[in-house]
């Protein structure tokens, strides 16, 4: 198993394991079960590339929210930055996602547009994350704001316009 499997695994069994609590007490509720979708990408270096960096983005669709988390390895120390992009594949992903057509801001201010995550810090063994909850975002909904079937990028936080992205991953369901 390469340790992209692995990494895999691990994430799927954990999402598996906190789906898994009780239904003795959900059955004697008597509410209806809710659907989660998920999502996921890969977020694998350029074709072209011999990094060994390794991403994984996984979306958790609940109603009226979608939680992200972003993990890297092999990634170089210090900020990385997180974007969703339009387009349907990394060797041409197209701008960043902006279905509201709105400015740039800090995504904390509510205003920024859709695809402008932000940074997130690698420690010195090449492993970071970021978590991040919003209702701004849908998954499998068709709307404007469906993250599914956009490109998700990974950039040095210094990134100057038209800088090489360290890595790339189609969001799917998944």
């Amino acid at each position: 198993m390469s340790q992209k499997q692995g990494i895999v695994l691990f994430v799927m069994l954990g999402l598996i394991a906190a789906g898994c609590g009780g239904g003795a007490d959900d059955a004697a509720s008597n509410e209806p079960a809710r659907k989660i979708r998920r999502g996921m990408a890969y977020i694998d270096p350029p074709k072209d590339s011999d990094s060994e960096f390794l991403g994984t983005a996984i979306f958790i669709n609940e109603p009226g929210q979608l939680a992200l988390q972003v993990d890297v390895e092999n990634a170089p120390e210090g900020k990385l930055m997180v974007h969703i992009h339009q387009g349907v594949d990394c060797a041409t992903p197209g701008g960043r996602w902006n279905p509201d057509g709105v400015d740039r801001a800090a995504w904390e201010e509510g205003v920024t547009h859709l695809g402008q995550i932000g940074e997130f810090v690698v420690d010195a063994e090449g492993k970071g994350s970021l978590t991040l909850t919003t209702g701004r975002w849908s998954m499998g909904s068709t709307e404007a704001n469906d993250v599914m079937g956009q490109t998700m990028l990974i950039f040095e936080a210094a990134e100057d316009a038209g800088a090489e992205p360290l890595g790339c991953g189609v969001i799917k369901e998944g």
